[in-house]
């Protein structure tokens, strides 16, 4: 070909890979985030929007608490409430600043450690895998801020490292405001 035949070429780029749930089964979630008011839940091991654990942190009581909640077709049970308050958290301190959690996700047991100290281990074999979301209620104005989300496999592998501050969002929901993710409503 000569350099004029190229003027028509059109880039064909490689087929976005197909989703992996498989590879979503046993892994380590590390979330750097900012609970901005009421509450903010995490997906974990979620099928689709309506199946999965939700991990929320809530500062609405007179002491904070991570209820751990279990949604099957859309509807939700709460499994467990923390009190956060004997790990030394209270509403204010949930409510000021950066805070990172770290879900280690194992068979059918979940830890959640939270700036440190491990709040929660809690076995339910429901859901076997799934990925990571965020979730808020407009009904109480809940908010909740991510920094930076990375997932990785049990055997290594990078499931999630998400990077904001290029304007991507990996996920389906949520605004990209100053390299964060802003979840609301």
């Amino acid at each position: 070909l000569n350099p004029a035949a190229w003027d028509v070429a059109q880039w064909t780029p490689r087929p976005a890979g197909p989703s992996q749930p498989a590879k979503w089964t046993d892994y380590t979630a590390t979330v750097d985030f900012q609970l901005d008011s009421a509450a903010f839940g995490m997906f974990l091991r979620a099928s689709d929007t309506s199946n999965g654990y939700m991990w929320q942190f809530n500062v609405t009581g007179p002491t904070p608490t991570l209820r751990l909640h279990k949604q099957v077709a859309g509807n939700y049970t709460v499994l467990q409430e923390v009190d956060l308050a004997p790990f030394g958290f209270t509403d204010a301190s949930l409510l000021a600043g950066r805070h990172t959690v770290r879900y280690d996700v194992v068979g059918a047991t979940i830890r959640t450690t939270l700036d440190g100290k491990l709040v929660s281990t809690f076995t339910d074999a429901t859901f076997g895998k799934g990925y990571i979301g965020f979730r808020t209620h407009g009904c109480c104005g809940e908010r909740g801020t991510v920094y930076d989300a990375v997932v990785t496999g049990a055997d290594g592998d990078m499931l999630l490292d998400t990077d904001f501050a290029s304007g991507r969002n990996p996920l389906t929901g949520g605004e990209i405001v100053d390299s964060t993710l802003v979840v609301s409503g």
